[in-house]
């Protein structure tokens, strides 16, 4: 059974990213939703010369009471929403960070264990290549040393 993971942020450059931008997204729809509940109506009344219509100040009064429910509602999810892409960037953020130590170790000489990703984690073809790549090395290590052996001459 795979290990619980304990960290949510484990890549702050590719998770940062994420969360950066969902939180851009966001802003943007609502910068969006506000323009065109406002600016439509505005552009409405200007267009058609409307003389009884509310004035733009008017409008973007109504609208901000009409809106900032939805506003507020909006930025108690807007965390949520946040945690959930971080939380699913782990399922790949994750895995790339314990294949980079694993290549880290690897470059260093030293001898690794297998690398199973957990259940749910994407990339899991890495791991396996990875694996590939770990044993072939050990392999080689290994196979100058026997043959070195085989030459040295047996003591008397």
């Amino acid at each position: 059974m795979a290990k619980k993971r304990q960290r949510v942020w484990v890549d702050q450059k590719v998770q940062g990213a994420l969360a950066r931008r969902v939180a851009s997204y966001w802003a943007v729809c609502l910068w969006g939703t506000f323009c065109v509940l406002v600016g439509f109506p505005i552009a409405v009344t200007q267009w058609f010369g409307f003389e009884n219509g509310p004035s733009a100040g008017q409008l973007i009064y109504q609208t901000w009471l009409d809106f900032w429910p939805s506003l507020a509602a909006s930025l108690l999810v807007l965390p949520i929403v946040i945690w959930d892409v971080l939380r699913v960037s782990h399922r790949f953020a994750g895995p790339m960070v314990r294949l980079r130590h694993g290549l880290r170790d690897l470059a260093d000489g030293k001898t690794v264990r297998p690398m199973k990703f957990r259940e749910g984690d994407f990339w899991t073809v890495f791991a396996d290549e990875f694996n590939r790549l770990a044993e072939s090395l050990e392999t080689r290590k290994a196979a100058p040393q026997e043959h070195e052996d085989a030459q040295e001459p047996a003591a008397v």
